[in-house]
């Protein structure tokens, strides 16, 4: 029989051993049969079969040459495979056929199943482990060198179980691994699975290529890439990154990653590390913002400097309101309302009669001017609207393309956008945009994209968020200190200063 034995390639010379075993329950015949590799493929060949079983365990030991260095190993590895002989004449022993190798013995001996079956569950587990669904093939079948979508996934596992870590350690990989699936068929150690998340993400894929490359034992290498970013993907808790998913940011929810609560961004078919989450500060997407010579709101959902000393001739009332034009039948939608946790407190600079309040303090100066005094610990002081004037209702805002705000600051703050019982379903980790201070006036068009979670809460997706928007906030929360803030139009993005 024929084969070919690899990690990456055995190395000319090394021992491949068959040996028959009992279909019943896996125990050696005593009947060994020897060979050695004789290409740098890996391929082998042991003559003069004689069996009274079909059943082997085929065993390869040696050196071999490493995806990941480029070089040949410092030391030997064993590698297993288990096959059925009855009706092929080649087997191929490789990472796969080892990592199975376990939890096939175990269905065999504690399942009573046949080795077929068994070695069918076992496969189909190990690529569910890593995200692979599709198994055309058995894993003797598959080749390093070959252009299939197995042979890609073999590929692609045998660089992930070995990146950053010595020989030593990729051995004890291996055992850990194929031990944790042993019994439930699961893998269960959300550790090492973390950890070949971040290997696989931080990986330079086209130095691995290029290693193989060099080698010059074979025309094809297989398309590993894909596989191994897909599974960091998973395990990130990302998925694909589609063109109808294009700009969202998401969380890396891995708890055991090294990455845990960063924000990736869907861009070109690519997750892309957004902002590395350092400590319990997230790093938020500089906003696009236009210096403003010559104010000009008249265009947008709300413009203070059109409301001094007047009522609002479209809506009859008060101009203490955006005009989102969404009405759930209550003629309540947009009204500006103001609030703070109880150790913060919101003042206005009187206004022409001495009342310090929104209104009038708007009248006067033609824009909404507040002093924020925030608590010490966890303090908010909010400035929000409803979509609709219903709370409970969300709505699809994604045609807005985001949001925009002219204003100064003495301190920075957040743009909130929220969506009903958000409260529970994030447990208050909003989705917000930050904007820094500026004593010049400026207007900050916020993209939808340019939202993001902080990651202390639970995670849901951006864009279903911005299609079940029901209200919007201005928040300042920076503990202790006292933000003097000026807002002069709020409106769709793009919109402000029109």
């Amino acid at each position: 029989m024929a084969g070919v034995s690899q990690k990456g390639p055995f190395v000319i010379g090394s021992t491949v051993v068959l040996h028959e075993i009992d279909g019943d329950n896996l125990v050696q015949t005593g009947n060994t049969f020897t060979g050695t590799v004789a290409s740098n493929k890996g391929e082998f060949n042991i003559s003069n079969i004689n069996l009274d079983a079909p059943y082997a365990l085929l065993e390869a030991e040696g050196f071999y040459w490493s995806e990941v260095t480029g070089k040949r190993s410092a030391s030997q590895i064993k590698l297993n495979a288990l096959t059925d002989l009855e009706d092929r004449e080649t087997a191929n022993i490789n990472l796969l056929t080892h990592l199975a190798y376990e939890r096939t013995q175990w269905l065999v001996r504690n399942k009573s199943m046949k080795i077929g079956e068994a070695k069918s569950q076992a496969e189909r587990e190990i690529f569910a482990a890593f995200g692979i669904t599709d198994i055309s093939r058995g894993f003797e079948d598959q080749n390093i060198f070959g252009d299939s979508e197995g042979d890609a996934a073999l590929l692609a596992i045998s660089v992930l179980m070995q990146l950053n870590c010595t020989e030593a350690e990729f051995s004890e990989q291996l055992a850990d691994f194929a031990k944790d699936l042993e019994e439930d068929g699961f893998w269960n150690s959300e550790k090492l699975k973390a950890t070949l998340a971040d290997n696989a993400f931080e990986a330079n894929a086209p130095k691995i290529r290029k290693n193989i490359e060099t080698w010059d034992f074979a025309d094809t290498i297989p398309a590993f890439e894909p596989v191994m970013e897909s599974f960091w993907n998973d395990v990130y808790g990302l998925g694909r990154c589609t063109e109808k998913r294009a700009g969202a940011l998401l969380p890396d929810t891995s708890e055991n990653s090294a990455y845990y609560r960063s924000i990736f961004r869907c861009l070109d078919g690519h997750w892309i590390l957004e902002q590395k989450f350092d400590g319990d500060t997230v790093i938020f997407p500089v906003v696009e913002l236009d210096t403003i010579a010559e104010l000009d709101c008249t265009g947008s959902m709300y413009c203070a400097r059109n409301c001094m000393n007047v009522m609002d001739p479209d809506l009859g009332r008060t101009c203490s309101r955006v005009n989102t034009q969404i009405d759930d039948g209550s003629d309540t939608y947009g009204f500006l309302h103001f609030y703070t946790d109880s150790a913060s407190t919101f003042s206005w600079p009187a206004g022409d009669k001495g009342y310090g309040y929104e209104s009038a303090s708007r009248d006067k100066y033609g824009y909404i001017y507040t002093i924020a005094r925030l608590g010490d610990s966890h303090p908010y002081a909010r400035i929000f609207f409803e979509i609709s004037g219903d709370e409970q209702r969300g709505n699809d805002l994604t045609e807005w393309g985001g949001v925009c705000i002219t204003y100064t600051a003495n301190e920075s703050f957040f743009i909130n956008i929220r969506f009903p019982d958000d409260n529970k379903l994030t447990e208050y980790d909003y989705y917000k945009a930050q904007l820094p201070a500026t004593e010049q006036l400026v207007t900050a068009n916020i993209k939808w994209s340019d939202f993001v979670q902080e990651g202390f809460g639970l995670r849901v997706e951006r864009d279903s968020v911005v299609k079940n928007i029901s209200r919007m906030e201005v928040s300042f929360e920076k503990p202790g200190s006292n933000i003097s803030s000026k807002i002069h139009s709020i409106s769709k993005y793009g919109t402000c200063n029109k």
